[in-house]
């Protein structure tokens, strides 16, 4: 590992092996970016032990789309992803697909001891 305050997890959702048949683990970067995925997926309060991870986002995707709707979600992702230690945010764009129903949020950010910005796009379906 080229960085321990990123951390290792397991890769992906579904588990991986290795061509040995051990266990595939992610670190660095890609584990960083596997945790944004999984905080911004989960509503915030999703997780029993630990109520005050996840995305409070989740709780505006059923609310009318009025002036105020991009504010609060905007705020709301801010607030999910501050949360996180390994990263500091720098921009997120929001572009809505009224056609498709989904929110499409361009998130940059700068990971802890490492040159350059990351991004990662996150779609979301509107109910």
């Amino acid at each position: 590992m080229t960085n321990p305050k990123l951390g290792v997890d397991l890769a992906g959702l579904d588990l991986r092996t290795t061509s040995q048949g051990d266990l595939a683990l992610m670190e660095d970067i890609e584990n960083v970016k596997a945790a944004l995925q999984r905080r911004l997926e989960t509503p915030l309060g999703g997780l029993f032990s630990h109520p005050e991870y996840g995305n409070p986002l989740h709780d505006y995707l059923s609310e009318p789309m009025d002036s105020t709707w991009e504010g609060k979600t905007l705020a709301a992702l801010q607030e999910c992803l501050g949360q996180e230690p390994r990263i500091t945010l720098k921009k997120v764009d929001i572009s809505i697909d009224m056609e498709n129903r989904k929110a499409v949020f361009s998130i940059s950010y700068l990971v802890l001891n490492t040159p350059g910005e990351d991004n990662l796009v996150w779609e979301v379906d509107l109910v």
